[in-house]
């Protein structure tokens, strides 16, 4: 049997990670729907439903015996330390299941799930793909799929780890900032795509390392180079911000001040001074968004209309 190729996918709350997920089920990948998994995990009798008990208490436990997901939210969502304990409990039961999975597998497998990078579960694949949406886009999926307020949905947008972060590691980063057919268009091209290359590997078999080393890099041999200038930019937005500030802030100098005759020494004075003016900005900006989420009543969990799902809950409309 020929050794699947295994995308990560994955994306921030009200990405589209999910309708990622059908299109490429719907073009012939086998789906793996992780945080599935990991409600399954965590059911009477499963892997880790003891630990958590022995870790949170009786009180998490439901009148019917399973896990309150509810009460069990409520105290993770609000203690660190109590995320952390939990993820530790129910990311190596959700890995495993899911590499059974896989192994049962060929053609493409994608392994979909909101905390795959955090729980390092992307290294273990031969491609990560990122779903990506603007802020505002974000809010406003979730103000009309779920009911929510402007403000509670800022706070759950807000209260997860950046976007830039997660595709500047990403072999294949997938915005979803329109319609529904817009998005099909892109999964299907980067569809096309990857079974071209998966065509020119040959009928590598699993199991054999070498094998799995080929198709891995043959997959990645271009999709760091393509993503090497996005990554950068992702991983250095304040220097790009000054870049781009400081470029137009020049140009519209040198215009407004194209008739004036000012000495070469002058007009360097001026173009450093404006990049400098550029720099400043962009640093008093960053400032105070970094204020803003160190300020628990801007960025702090949200008091939601609903309960708060665990962490590996499914979060997307």
């Amino acid at each position: 049997m020929r050794r699947p190729i295994v995308i990560g996918l994955t994306g921030n709350i009200a990405t589209g990670k999910s309708e990622v997920g059908r299109i490429l089920a719907a073009l012939g990948a086998h789906v793996i729907d992780a945080d599935e998994i990991s409600h399954r995990v965590m059911k009477a009798g499963g892997p880790t439903f003891d630990a958590i008990v022995g870790a949170f208490g009786p009180e998490v436990v439901a009148p019917n015996g399973q896990i309150d997901r509810a009460k069990l939210g409520a105290i993770v969502f609000r203690d660190r330390g109590a995320l952390e304990e939990l993820e530790k409990i129910v990311h190596p039961a959700v890995i495993a299941e899911v590499d059974r999975q896989i192994a049962g597998c060929d053609g493409v497998v994608v392994v979909e799930a909101i905390k795959l990078i955090e729980a390092g579960m992307h290294r273990r694949y031969d491609e990560l793909w990122v779903v990506t949406a603007p802020r505002g886009v974000q809010i406003a999926r979730l103000v009309q799929m779920r009911g929510l307020t402007e403000e509670e949905a800022s706070l759950r947008v807000d209260a997860q780890s950046p976007q830039e972060a997660k595709a500047a590691q990403a072999d294949r980063v997938i915005e979803n900032d329109g319609e529904v057919e817009a998005l099909r268009g892109k999964v299907r091209a980067a569809w096309t795509e990857l079974m071209a290359k998966r065509a020119a590997i040959g009928p590598a078999q699993r199991g054999d390392p070498d094998d799995a080393a080929a198709i891995s890099a043959a997959l990645n041999s271009n999709g760091r180079e393509k993503m090497s200038f996005k990554a950068w930019i992702s991983r250095h937005p304040r220097l790009t911000a000054w870049a781009v500030l400081g470029v137009g802030m020049v140009v519209i100098l040198v215009w407004s001040a194209r008739n004036v005759g000012l000495l070469p020494g002058q007009w360097a004075t001026l173009i450093l001074s404006t990049f400098l003016v550029a720099g400043l900005c962009v640093w008093i900006i960053g400032w105070e968004k970094e204020d803003e989420k160190e300020d628990p009543a801007v960025a702090g969990p949200a008091e939601p209309k609903e309960q708060q799902p665990v962490p590996d809950e499914k979060q997307e409309g």
